[in-house]
């Protein structure tokens, strides 16, 4: 399925075919989920499919995704479109984890490690207002957990 943005009010909207766009709209509040979620969860399926596919797996049960504060995914959009993209595919059903990282940031003045507070970037240390950041950009897939065919196939027995 082929996407395009248009965009109004600063705002963006899938033109995407009706019935998935109705799917996407929050019956309360009338929203338009994220986009860039979409494309995000499709490429983590299709990393997932191939390493899967590589593995010879019959089923996708788990997923561990590495997500920062900085970066600008949603979890809930991201299992909301998982949910709709997975369907029929050998990752249907599969769990998705979120392991969040926080902003870390080094002082260029002092040197000092700190995690920023939510009003300031500024050094705790020494007030410095040059700081590099070192974590919470992060976004990647860490690993995934399948189940082979000939576990679906062979299911350990149950011990009495």
């Amino acid at each position: 399925m082929e996407l395009g943005i248009r965009v109004w009010n600063n705002s963006c909207e899938a033109a995407l075919p009706t019935n998935l766009l109705l799917m996407m709209r929050d019956a309360k509040r009338q929203e338009v989920l994220p986009v860039h979620e979409l494309a995000i969860t499709e490429s983590i399926l299709n990393i997932s499919l191939r390493h899967a596919e590589q593995a010879d797996a019959a089923a996708i049960t788990d997923l561990y995704l590495v997500i920062g504060d900085l970066s600008s995914i949603v979890d809930d959009s991201v299992q909301f479109y998982w949910d709709i993209i997975t369907r029929g595919t050998i990752a249907e059903g599969a769990t998705l984890h979120f392991k969040r990282i926080p902003v870390t940031m080094s002082c260029t003045d002092c040197g000092m490690e700190y995690t920023p507070e939510a009003d300031t970037l500024a050094c705790p240390n020494c007030g410095g207002t040059h700081p590099l950041i070192k974590g919470g950009e992060e976004f990647f897939l860490d690993s995934i957990t399948v189940e082979s065919k000939d576990e679906q196939q062979n299911p350990a027995a149950e011990v009495e």
